[in-house]
């Protein structure tokens, strides 16, 4: 008998974990009891996931450089991948356990190292549970892609393309969108939250947030916000960074400056802003285009979030800050330029996948009752010769 389904993620950066908790909300709405969502590094083991995150942090802050060559000249290559993979195949002998001990009906990914890790155990053990991969960036590569897995959610509008190009069939693809738990909220909900905040409707907003790491510097942005004559309302999304918030003093601003801490309400906030400055996460940027907030982008992660940023700014929802003093040109032009600010609404409203959790589900949960009328309907015929 099979068990309940189970979620792999990778706590490195905010994105992959959020897109998890979305898919284990929506699965346990649609009444599968007891949905786990486990950390693949640290379930390995607590060092080993201490070790990477914190490489990865260091990589990120100090040579971001580094990491983006790493990225563009190692994840394309097919001697880097088997290298890869060797590594991998170490930290599988747990997973295959897990698998044979707990059986569950499907597995969900949402990071491609534990897709990888899972794959090369369902090979191992030449098991046929479902695996689905959960890509939380705007672009495919060649990292995400392995035989054991059984369908692929992305939202890269070149995904057929992508597939073709590396001898798989297009139907293995899905151009879902990307998973995030809290739905935006209606035009009516966000005047009311706005009202309950107190932030001013008659007074532009400006919605400033650093990533999973707080890589971004607050006080830069904030320098340059200066620059902008009208008074504003700028929210500091700081998270769990409290170095951050401490460096930000609103007192030295002519514009009001709200330090906001953890909130379960990140969605509302953007919902309510005329405009965020951030990097290129690609599920922040997903909640962006769901809430329809027109973007300035500034030192995206060289890599994966440097083509996110691509993507968006060809898609019309997203400016490129490439300098300081581009922060306030790119943020002037979008509160003063409504023609600018309407394009960029509209292309949001063409792109945007606000239930992407929902889609994905559906497609699972469609695949699973097929195979089981495959199944059933197999068993019927051996049984009637």
């Amino acid at each position: 008998m099979s068990g309940a389904p189970v979620v792999f993620t990778a706590s490195i950066g905010k994105g992959h974990d959020q897109a998890a908790l979305a898919l284990r909300k929506e699965l346990e709405a649609r009444g599968f009891p007891r949905v786990r969502v486990i950390d693949t590094l640290h379930w390995l083991h607590p060092l080993l996931h201490h070790s990477v995150r914190m490489s990865y942090t260091w990589l990120l802050r100090y040579r971001p450089e580094v990491w983006g060559k790493l990225f563009s000249e190692n994840f394309q290559s097919p001697k880097w991948l088997v290298s890869y993979e060797k590594m991998i195949r170490l930290f599988t002998k747990q997973v295959e356990r897990f698998i044979a001990r707990e059986n569950p009906s499907f597995i969900i990914s949402t990071h491609p190292l534990a897709t990888l890790l899972l794959a090369l155990a369902k090979e191992k053990q030449d098991c046929s549970i479902p695996l689905y991969s959960v890509v939380t960036d705007f672009q495919l590569h060649r990292a995400y892609l392995h035989k054991q897995v059984n369908r692929y959610f992305t939202i890269d509008e070149q995904a057929p393309r992508f597939a073709i190009q590396n001898g798989l069939s297009p139907a293995l693809f899905q151009v879902s969108g990307i998973p995030f738990p809290t739905e935006p909220p209606t035009a009516m909900e966000a005047a009311l939250f706005r009202e309950k905040q107190n932030v001013p409707p008659d007074r532009a907003t400006v919605l400033v947030a650093g990533g999973g790491f707080g890589i971004s510097s607050y006080e830069t942005i904030l320098e340059e916000l200066e620059c902008i004559d009208k008074q504003l309302t700028i929210l500091c999304m700081t998270g769990r960074n409290e170095q951050a918030a401490r460096k930000i003093n609103p007192a030295a601003s002519k514009h009001e400056v709200r330090i906001i801490p953890y909130t379960a309400h990140f969605v509302s906030y953007m919902a309510i802003s005329d405009v965020m400055i951030t990097k290129a996460g690609g599920l922040t940027l997903s909640e962006a285009l769901a809430c329809e907030t027109p973007l300035v982008l500034y030192e995206p992660i060289p890599g994966h979030e440097e083509q996110n940023a691509n993507i968006v700014v060809e898609w019309g929802l997203a400016l490129r800050a490439f300098t300081r003093r581009q922060i306030s040109e790119q943020t002037a032009l979008i509160l003063t330029n409504q023609r600018v600010k309407e394009r960029m609404i509209q292309s949001a409203q063409k792109r945007k996948k606000p239930y992407a959790a929902k889609e994905i589900v559906n497609a699972i949960t469609l695949g699973q009752h097929h195979a089981a009328d495959v199944v059933h309907a197999g068993a019927l015929s051996k049984g009637s010769g």
